[in-house]
């Protein structure tokens, strides 16, 4: 009895200790380490070269990736958190290919946590087409078809069922109100202005 009580701790602080572990890649000071307060020459790059984005990866990043497989590719990370449009703090990763800085984000802190989404805002990161950061709406519903416009936290976004994974953050004008994103989402395509761009690339994993 007493060997199996003893052989149960063990495995309990086998587990703390992973957890532990897991946890201790990001700082505790969640305010203090904002994704969106590092400037790119602060975050370790990965490649030297800046890979094109596709529907399913960007470089050696994919969704559904795990952060142990994360971390073998990219020696060194940038642990952050990330608060998104809704002031809800979330771990994530930064790292570099080339200037370009990218961010994963995770559901949680644990060795197992997988990838959630990739994100970047910079121009240099662009699909096969040529398609990213700065480029027109117009431009890419010309090459992939019909898109789909969704809000959330009065941030527009738009998609397209011909690159399913891929998500493009629209860059709306500054005096926009929620009501005007909500409007484009339910069909009001025209209140956007004529030539209409991206502000952000996201990847996610395509739904089933």
């Amino acid at each position: 009895m007493f060997s199996r009580v003893l052989a149960f701790s063990g495995f309990l602080v086998a587990a703390v200790s992973l957890r532990c572990t897991g946890q201790s890649r990001w700082p505790a000071d969640k305010d203090s380490h904002q994704a969106s307060a590092y400037v790119a020459d602060s975050i370790p790059q990965c490649l030297a070269a800046v890979p094109v984005i596709t529907r399913d990866s960007l470089g050696p990043l994919h969704p559904g990736q795990p952060l142990a497989g994360l971390e073998r590719h990219c020696g060194q990370l940038r642990y952050a958190w990330e608060w998104g449009n809704e002031g809800i703090a979330t771990p994530a990763v930064l790292l570099r290919f080339g200037d370009a800085a990218v961010e994963v984000e995770f559901p949680d802190t644990l060795p197992t946590a997988k990838t959630y989404r990739i994100r970047t805002e910079s121009p240099a990161v662009r699909t096969v087409e040529g398609f990213g950061v700065g480029s027109q709406i117009q431009g890419m519903t010309r090459a992939w078809g019909a898109p789909t416009y969704g809000s959330g936290e009065c941030v527009l976004y738009v998609w397209f069922k011909s690159r399913p994974g891929l998500s493009f953050r629209v860059r709306v004008p500054e005096a926009w109100e929620c009501e005007d994103v909500q409007a484009v989402e339910r069909g009001g395509t025209s209140k956007l202005p004529a030539g209409t761009t991206v502000r952000e690339v996201l990847l996610f994993s395509p739904r089933p």
